[in-house]
């Protein structure tokens, strides 16, 4: 009887991740259907043009401008007892406090398959960010064309998301009151090509406009490290399809990968995630003097500087979450 329960608890519990996670993973089609289902099959359609209007011409600029979030869907988004599946951990290692009149950029690695360190730890309180850091309010940015899709945007604006562009980054980090955290996926959708279990990779080495960003805006940098994350899925991965999967990401910008994860009855094959711990560690802030125009030589200095502080925040802390950590490296590509 003891068993049957733990497995009932089990499925309920992937039952709430599906829930939470089923926006991500299906947003843009379904909103694609419910836009052709009213558009031709329903009276009110004049409703649907006026929206249509709307977000395209009065509100398109929302996503670039601090968004708008909704803290009943925030909190649904963390369902407690779905997310307890994983579980998940937000905890802060750093030496130096944050400054309550300041803004920072959370630049965190690695994205995975699904950015689930970012999301439990920024777009929610699960992990307790409001403990660690009660004077900042969390914003996370994404892809900004996701803001073009009809209905989905509203539920990204909503759930607390907005854009990952260039002006979005410099309208929050310049918000003159301070208080503001930035969570920035800094990789993107690429790292999902190097999830799964072994070692770190992180798209880094050439990805330099978040410290540009940073050094127009004197915004601090911190480096973030979610461990566990590449453990949550597996995928299939060749030479062959990992050509096609780079020219598909060069013509659409989309990351095409095939995720192996664990079912709803049963845990070797499925789209849900494996039920593996994911921690994440929030180093100390680099600190950034304001330029308003940095040269290339003040950029690469700083993103310089941001390798090794994320490289020491990895191999400080590998050994407390990392099986066999001594052989587990963070690669930069």
């Amino acid at each position: 009887m003891h068993k049957v329960t733990n497995y009932l608890r089990k499925v309920t519990a992937k039952i709430c991740v599906a829930m939470t996670l089923l926006p991500t993973w299906f947003g843009p089609v379904i909103s694609a259907a419910l836009l052709v289902y009213i558009a031709f099959f329903t009276k009110i359609w004049p409703l649907l043009t006026i929206y249509l209007i709307w977000i395209y011409t009065v509100d398109k600029n929302t996503c670039d401008e601090g968004g708008r979030s909704n803290t009943w869907l925030r909190k649904f988004y963390c369902f407690p007892r779905g997310l307890n599946y994983f579980p998940m951990e937000f905890i802060n290692v750093a030496k130096t406090p944050l400054h309550p009149a300041m803004n920072y950029l959370f630049c965190c690695f690695p994205h995975g398959i699904m950015p689930l360190g970012v999301a439990g730890a920024f777009l929610t309180n699960y992990g307790g960010f409001d403990e660690c850091f009660p004077n900042h309010i969390r914003i996370v940015t994404t892809l900004r064309h996701l803001f073009l899709i009809p209905f989905y945007r509203e539920y990204l604006l909503s759930s607390g998301q907005c854009s990952a562009s260039e002006s979005s980054l410099s309208y929050i980090l310049g918000h003159p009151e301070g208080g503001k955290i930035v969570a920035l996926a800094v990789g993107g959708a690429e790292e999902a090509f190097y999830a799964k279990s072994g070692n770190y990779y992180v798209v880094l080495r050439n990805r330099k406009g978040f410290v540009k960003v940073a050094l127009k805006n004197g915004s601090p940098l911190v480096p973030v490290i979610s461990f566990g994350l590449i453990d949550v899925y597996d995928q299939i991965s060749n030479s062959h399809f990992r050509r096609f999967q780079n020219w598909l990401k060069s013509i659409t910008g989309v990351a095409l990968v095939f995720p192996i994860g664990c079912g709803f009855f049963q845990d070797w094959f499925g789209i849900l995630p494996k039920s593996k711990p994911i921690t994440t560690l929030v180093g100390d802030p680099i600190e950034v003097a304001r330029i308003e125009n940095p040269t290339q030589e003040q950029i690469e200095h700083l993103h310089s500087r941001f390798v090794k502080e994320l490289v020491k925040l990895f191999n400080d802390h590998k050994w407390s979450y990392i099986p066999n950590a001594n052989n587990v490296q963070l690669i930069i590509v």
